[in-house]
């Protein structure tokens, strides 16, 4: 009796894998307006291993088995799908609804993401602007920058860029008399690095000593 009750249970979990799967499938050509069902139906899949169903050894080889998408891309659409109700993910769309769970979880803040929707995203030094105006690099930025002064780097990093700032500004006063004017100093950040670089015109090179 209790083997036919496993039995049973294995193939209904089977068969609702296969479904799941299958309303993923279907929607997998238009995610960018169906990403938010089909978070869903991969957040019942992870959350009740259904992959073990199917005879995957993991949530990530079913996925690859079954050609959907990668491990990292359906954790974050499961995210969203979980941070966010359908309304609201569909206003902000898959990257930027994605940007905002990020932030919260980057920050180890206790916020909800729900909250940016409903009273605005702190970007330029906290100041909140209505989310529908908030571009995904802006948050992406904000988020960069948060992390950084919580592990205490960011004034030295701020620091770093200004005295960057002011030697190509020193650097250019230098050169700009001597090319005539024709002369660009910029200080641009490479390889954990500040460097400068100098933009001339070519036949002006011999002038450089």
């Amino acid at each position: 009796m209790l083997a036919r009750m496993v039995s049973a249970l294995a193939r209904q979990s089977k068969s609702h894998a296969q479904e799941l799967l299958g309303h993923i499938a279907a929607r997998k050509n238009d995610i960018a307006r169906a990403f938010y069902d089909i978070g869903t139906s991969l957040r019942e899949l992870h959350e009740k291993k259904l992959h073990g169903a199917l005879g995957y050894d993991s949530f990530d080889a079913m996925l690859a088995a079954e050609g959907m998408m990668s491990g990292q891309y359906a954790r974050r659409l499961i995210q969203v799908a979980s941070a966010f109700d359908r309304e609201q993910a569909q206003r902000l769309g898959a990257e930027k609804a994605y940007a905002l769970v990020r932030y919260c979880a980057r920050t180890k803040k206790d916020d909800d993401p729900v909250q940016y929707i409903m009273e605005g995203f702190p970007v330029a030094g906290g100041k909140r602007r209505p989310i529908d105006d908030v571009a995904v690099r802006e948050i992406a930025e904000t988020t960069r920058v948060a992390v950084l002064r919580q592990k205490g780097e960011h004034s030295a990093s701020e620091s770093a860029r200004r005295a960057a700032a002011a030697g190509a500004r020193k650097l250019h006063a230098k050169l700009k008399e001597r090319m005539n004017g024709e002369v660009t100093v910029q200080h641009t950040f490479r390889r954990g690095h500040w460097w400068l670089e100098i933009v001339i015109p070519a036949e002006m090179a011999t002038l450089i000593r």
